[in-house]
């Protein structure tokens, strides 16, 4: 923000936008950042004829429009990224141990499979990570000692792959990718030495998206770039997907207890209303409900890059 420009000011602020430094009747001036996370957009640029304008609450007002500008384009970005039949992919080569990834890979001696992740509040983010080559208590361990690692926790244990669950705030490529408008497809990090790879939507100017990783991670390398279609499955591929791994009687429940409201809130019919309906003991109704859930969710996460049956280390019994 300038008041009151002077020669200099002029020049420099007016000429790169094609206005001329003599015009005296710009007297004041404000460049607002369009930023979301540490992806710049652009600036806006606001200039006015009337001297000593921008008090705290212009500056503030100026502020909020900038974020809301930035917020509004990141919403279409992700938008398009979802609906795009073609995607960029883009491929990383990682080896700043400044992402905890990458770091806890190299301290544990063992690679580190990316399955699926939630962001959080706060810029943190749930991950889960599949981890050969280190017992889950080691890893635990070493990974406690990481500043950014908020939450650990083991979830299952099938010998040499462990699934692990890790809450970090901010320390990684996956958020800066994320918040870049990105979306990651795969990751993973063996020896200290990770590979990424994210697609964005076909307008995306790519030169962005690095630059804000680069802005927060040094030894980052972008090795590949290319356009990819998509595959596209229709709404009846992924039922019928869905009703054969369902057996006669999961798809039965799962079907009687949705018709039935049990999924409403508040409820219109119980679990033990609707065994008697279907002549069952309450306890296999459940049994077979939490059967048809789990390969429902399963069949979506498979459909979309995330979980697989065959990927995710099974709990032990």
């Amino acid at each position: 923000m300038v008041d009151d420009l002077t020669a200099d000011d002029r020049a420099q602020l007016l000429e790169p936008l094609g206005l001329s430094a003599d015009d005296q009747q710009i007297s004041a001036g404000a460049i607002v950042p369009i930023c979301y996370q540490d992806t710049v957009y652009g600036v806006l640029n606001v200039y006015t004829d009337r001297e000593d304008l921008f008090d705290d609450r212009e500056v503030s007002v100026l502020s909020e429009l900038g974020d809301s500008i930035a917020h509004a384009i990141h919403s279409v970005e992700t938008k398009k990224l979802i609906l795009s039949d073609t995607v960029v992919e883009l491929e990383f080569d990682i080896q700043d141990p400044d992402d905890v990834f990458v770091a806890l890979s190299r301290e544990t001696d063992s690679r580190i499979d990316l399955k699926g992740f939630v962001p959080a509040a706060d810029g943190e983010l749930i991950s889960y990570l599949e981890v050969t080559g280190a017992s889950t208590e080691s890893f635990l361990d070493a990974a406690t000692e990481f500043p950014a690692v908020q939450i650990v926790r083991g979830i299952g244990d099938s010998g040499d792959e462990n699934l692990c669950e890790l809450r970090i705030a901010d320390s990684t490529i996956v958020l800066s990718l994320i918040e870049a408008g990105a979306s990651v497809e795969s990751m993973y990090a063996e020896a200290g030495h990770g590979h990424l790879t994210a697609t964005v939507a076909p307008e995306v100017d790519v030169r962005t998206v690095v630059e804000a990783i680069e802005t927060r991670f040094d030894d980052v390398d972008l090795v590949a770039k290319r356009e990819t279609e998509r595959d596209v499955q229709s709404v009846e591929d992924f039922r019928q997907s869905l009703e054969n791994r369902l057996t006669d009687r999961q798809y039965s429940v799962l079907e009687a207890v949705y018709s039935a409201g049990y999924f409403d809130w508040p409820r219109e019919s119980t679990a033990k209303e609707i065994a008697n309906s279907l002549d069952v003991a309450p306890p296999t109704l459940h049994e077979h409900l939490r059967g048809a859930q789990k390969e429902l969710i399963e069949t979506f996460f498979a459909e979309t890059g995330k979980f697989s049956e065959d990927e995710r280390p099974q709990r032990e019994e």
